[in-house]
C-alpha cells in the first residue's frame, strides 16, 4: 500500500533541503546529489531546484540487467526537463566491459537525453577508464529535447535523434525493431577500451560499416554517421 501523503511530505522536505544546501553553497559549489535510478512510480520528488544530479542506474541496472520499457521511458521523461533546463546530469551505470552492445545501448540512451551539461560514466573497475565510444563525434543535435521521449519514436518502434553528422537509434524494447532508411549510413562499432594503462594513453578503436538497413534486437542501439 502506498501512503501518498507520506511520499509527498518526504519529497517536500527533500526539495526544501536542496534549497537550504544550495543557499550554503552559493557562489562556491554546485549541489549534485545521487538521485538513483528515479524510476519508482510513486515517487513525487521535484528535483528542479538542483544544480544537477547523478543518475545511478542510468538506462539499465548494469551487467545486462535492463530496465523494462516502461521504466526506461519513465526515467527519461523525468530527466528530459532537467536536461532542457541545462542542469548538470551524470548518467552512471556498470555494464560488462566486454559487452560492446550493452555499452552502446547506454551511450545511445544518453545521446537521446544529451543537453548542454550532460555526461556519461561507464564504470567497470576501480581504475581510471576510457572507452573509444566516448570519442564519437556526432556534432550538435538537430532535434531539440522533447517533453516526452516518445516524440523520438519512429513508426518502426526505434527511438531516433538526429545530429549534424548522423543519428542515434535506440531500441529499449524486449522485441526487435527496424529503422526505415533511405540511403547509406555508417554504423560505428567500438573495440577495446577499459582501464587506462600506466602510460596514460587509452586503448581501443572505432570502426565504421556501411549499411542500408538496420534492425535492432532488444536493448541495442546504433550510432550512424553520414560519412565514414
Amino acid at each position: 500500500m502506498v501512503d501518498a501523503a507520506f511520499e509527498q511530505d518526504w519529497a517536500d522536505r527533500e526539495h526544501a533541503f536542496s534549497d537550504y544546501i544550495r543557499a550554503q553553497f552559493a557562489g562556491r559549489w554546485k549541489w549534485i546529489p545521487n538521485i538513483g535510478g528515479w524510476i519508482t512510480t510513486r515517487d513525487p520528488s521535484d528535483y528542479s531546484n538542483l544544480d544537477g544530479a547523478m543518475i545511478e542506474g542510468f538506462a539499465e541496472w548494469g551487467t545486462g540487467s535492463y530496465l523494462t520499457l516502461g521504466d526506461w521511458k519513465l526515467q527519461l521523461n523525468r530527466l528530459l526537463p532537467l536536461s532542457a533546463a541545462a542542469k548538470i546530469l551524470i548518467g552512471q551505470t556498470y555494464p560488462n566491459m566486454n559487452d560492446v552492445q550493452e555499452r552502446m545501448f547506454i551511450l545511445g540512451t544518453y545521446l537521446l537525453l544529451k543537453g548542454s551539461h550532460t555526461y556519461i560514466n561507464l564504470e567497470m573497475s576501480g581504475l581510471p577508464e576510457w572507452y573509444p565510444e566516448y570519442n564519437i563525434d556526432l556534432g550538435a543535435p538537430l532535434d531539440p529535447l522533447p517533453a516526452q521521449i516518445d516524440a523520438y519514436r519512429q513508426a518502426g518502434g526505434v527511438y531516433v535523434r538526429h545530429f549534424a553528422r548522423g543519428l542515434v537509434a535506440v531500441n529499449p524494447d524486449s522485441s526487435s525493431h527496424t529503422l526505415a532508411m533511405s540511403g547509406t549510413l555508417y554504423r560505428v562499432t567500438p573495440g577495446g577500451g577499459g582501464p587506462v594503462p600506466a602510460s596514460g594513453v587509452p586503448t581501443g578503436s572505432l570502426s565504421t560499416t556501411a549499411i542500408t538497413q538496420l534492425t535492432l534486437p532488444p536493448h541495442q542501439a546504433a550510432v550512424l554517421l553520414n560519412a565514414p
